[in-house]
């Protein structure tokens, strides 16, 4: 068991009577806490922490409170009645101990902030306990949900009875995106209409669109709040119209076709998949293929050369895994936007 030095002991009784507690007339017990935290590391996927803390938070303030005073700390963790601070966890000093008295009721605020933002708050959490033995506290921190939408594919027509990928982009206070575990999403489309939804994710929504009538989709997402509460954002919304662009009789109205056959792949080292190779045919000229996993752009490749049979090599994206039994659909689209028939494509095994 430790005890407080001499100093430290008329803290805690101060301490204690403001908390209206009997000071302790004996050196009173206490316990270590150890609060650590993971910061980002700079290669992770698409910037984010395999906790889910955007990219580029360089500081946590860890703010303790007991009956609702917070306490502040010297620089070896004890305690102090005047001056002290927060304690402030940055990559360079990831973890510190702190003592606190034993039996006492805890809340431990944690804000995830950026520095180079005029300290920024991009992610919050909060710890409560009662200190009864030695503990490590390490933060579940939520990123806080600043901006969200609902994106679109990028065609010039949407077809009756055919399928379209939604995007979803949740994005925090700096404009970073915010990991998928921080928040649920919920999606639908107009009761009156007859389209319907296919599939939905984190990262966006499959929508079928009926033989007669548009449709608006709409995400509803639950997560956090700027003020720390959690609970249901907003809906967001955008519309699917049926039709076709203003043409002139001249227009290409003929979609690329994938050529099924020519699709193979290459790997990485480790066995997933770096780039998908496919060819396409047009009457005029193909210009790109987009791959999509689930409902998320996953490769793409662009082409500005025409000779019939256009070859691509769509590289996955950075941050992005792609593994043998995945399920991907593959589309291509030529120059006046038109897109082709989605391919459905399993990645194979990697032979030998």
């Amino acid at each position: 068991m430790k005890y407080l030095t001499t100093a430290a002991l008329t803290t805690t009784a101060l301490l204690l009577g403001a908390c209206g507690q009997t000071p302790p007339s004996a050196a009173a017990p206490t316990h270590a806490v150890k609060v650590q935290m993971a910061f980002p590391n700079a290669v992770s996927p698409q910037g984010l922490h395999t906790l889910g803390v955007p990219q580029s938070v360089d500081r946590v303030v860890v703010t303790v409170k007991t009956n609702g005073k917070a306490l502040h700390f010297d620089a070896s963790g004890q305690i102090v009645k005047s001056g002290g601070s927060d304690l402030v966890l940055t990559p360079t000093q990831s973890s510190a101990t702190l003592k606190l008295p034993t039996g006492l009721n805890y809340t431990v605020d944690y804000s995830a902030q950026k520095s180079s933002q005029n300290n920024l708050e991009l992610a919050w959490a909060e710890d409560t306990f009662t200190l009864t033995a030695d503990k490590t506290l390490t933060p579940g921190l939520k990123t806080i949900i600043d901006k969200v939408e609902l994106v679109k594919p990028e065609t010039a027509t949407f077809a009756a009875n055919q399928k379209y990928p939604v995007r979803l982009l949740v994005t925090a206070p700096d404009g970073s995106p915010v990991p998928s575990n921080d928040y649920s999403v919920s999606y639908a489309v107009d009761a009156n209409t007859d389209a319907s939804i296919i599939a939905g994710s984190a990262q966006g929504t499959l929508v079928q669109l009926g033989l007669v009538t548009d449709t608006t989709v709409s995400a509803t997402l639950q997560g956090l709040h700027a003020d720390h509460t959690s609970g249901s954002f907003a809906p967001v919304s955008t519309s699917l119209t049926l039709g076709t662009a203003n043409v002139n009789i001249s227009a290409d109205l003929a979609a690329p076709v994938i050529n099924t056959s020519s699709l193979t792949v290459s790997y990485n080292g480790d066995g997933s998949v770096n780039t998908i190779h496919a060819t396409a045919q047009d009457n005029v000229e193909a210009t790109s293929l987009v791959v999509y996993k689930d409902v998320e752009v996953i490769a793409t490749a662009s082409s500005s050369n025409w000779n019939g049979t256009v070859s691509f090599d769509a590289s996955v994206n950075p941050g992005q895994v792609l593994m043998p039994g995945d399920t991907v659909m593959v589309y291509a689209y030529d120059e006046a936007g038109n897109e082709s028939q989605p391919f459905m494509y399993v990645i194979p095994n990697r032979a030998g």
